[in-house]
């Protein structure tokens, strides 16, 4: 038995039936509850499918989808089966392997509804709904190399979304009150400094960088950004300490606790957020980026005043410009959940970090 079947094994007793019906909407609910618990971070299994909303989250993602279909890939499902997809079918439109690659983009970004998939798995002929097949690690699901995939998945969106704007030439871009000229892709950025990707000019420079988070709410994303370079900070030692008074044992975090407190020095923040090279409206650069953009990129066109030519400005579902201060839902608190083999500050099991006020409420305010 391995530790998914000891787990529903386990917790089995309380559904109606004695499994999670995932026809039952009340016992999908329930499941993602605890396994969320478990996690100690938000989990829904729909992000664990390649179902048509989120396929739609990134136009990058979409033409992925339809480019394996027509390359004869595999699809894995949510089962561990392997399926090898022969057509999909789009409301009363039946797309085969010969049919034309942007006509299937654009009927699934357009249309709503139930996508399917035929095809066969071990000489079965069957037709599934497309979530039931499973969102890999290239789609931007969980497993090895997971946490990167997400920005890259925004990146690939970010150079498709500029390569339509003006037929792939160049364009200027407005972000944070500055227009950038010139503007021909958008390039990562290698090792874990606080921007994801930069937007590049003509002569490979990059000169607007973004930290990029997943989702639209605020409890979308993981977190701003750890603690370990700010370790010496008087409020990162205070939270520190009351979370040890607040532990039976002050070197060992315990199972299903997590402990939370509102930061309140605007510099420490904004270090937090666009870098720890912070400067407000200048000198921008990988750790001190022009801001920080949530989920798919968006490019609204509008002309310049004087010549009438375009400029597009870029924003997201929820955006933060530096120098501004995260507000709401988004106000930055410092978080410690309990992590196996994490240890921080001398606490076992423990993982410090600056999320947003919604990541958690279920946390004891200290």
């Amino acid at each position: 038995m391995d530790v998914l079947e000891k787990f529903l094994h386990n917790i089995a007793y309380k559904f109606p039936k004695g499994y999670p019906d995932m026809n039952n909407d009340q016992d999908v609910l329930l499941l993602e509850a605890m396994v969320s618990e478990v996690l100690d971070e938000k989990f829904n299994l729909e992000e664990t499918n390649l179902s048509r909303s989120q396929l739609k989250k990134y136009e990058s993602r979409v033409r992925k989808f339809v480019q394996q279909i027509l390359a004869k890939t595999p699809f894995e499902t949510i089962d561990g089966e392997v399926i090898n997809i022969t057509s999909l079918i789009d409301g009363s439109k039946e797309f085969d392997l010969q049919s034309d690659e942007q006509e299937m983009i654009d009927s699934i970004i357009s249309n709503q509804g139930t996508l399917l998939v035929k095809g066969n798995i071990d000489d079965k002929d069957v037709v599934l709904n497309s979530n039931k097949l499973k969102k890999t690690a290239d789609y931007g699901g969980k497993g090895a190399g997971s946490g990167t995939k997400v920005e890259d998945a925004a990146l690939a969106d970010a150079v498709f979304g500029l390569n339509k704007l003006n037929d792939g030439k160049a364009v200027d871009i407005s972000f944070n009150g500055v227009i950038y000229n010139d503007i021909v892709t958008a390039t990562t950025v290698p090792k874990t400094p606080k921007a994801d990707f930069s937007f590049d000019n003509s002569k490979g420079e990059r000169v607007i960088f973004i930290s990029h988070k997943a989702g639209s709410k605020a409890k979308d994303f993981q977190q701003y950004g750890g603690v370990t370079l700010v370790e010496d900070h008087p409020e990162v030692k205070s939270f520190v300490d009351a979370v040890k008074e607040n532990l039976q044992d002050p070197n060992q975090m315990e199972p299903g606790r997590g402990f939370r407190r509102k930061v309140k020095d605007p510099e420490l923040i904004r270090k937090i957020v666009y870098g720890f090279d912070f400067q407000p409206k200048e000198n921008y650069g990988i750790n001190n980026v022009q801001g920080l953009l949530q989920g798919p990129l968006k490019f609204t066109k509008v002309d310049k005043e004087d010549t009438g030519e375009p400029i597009y400005e870029l924003s997201s579902n929820h955006t933060i410009l530096n120098p501004d201060l995260p507000e709401g839902e988004y106000e930055a608190y410092f978080y410690v959940t309990m992590r196996r083999n994490r240890n921080q500050f001398g606490i076992k099991d423990a993982r410090f970090g600056v999320y947003t006020e919604a990541y958690n409420r279920s946390s004891l305010e200290i």
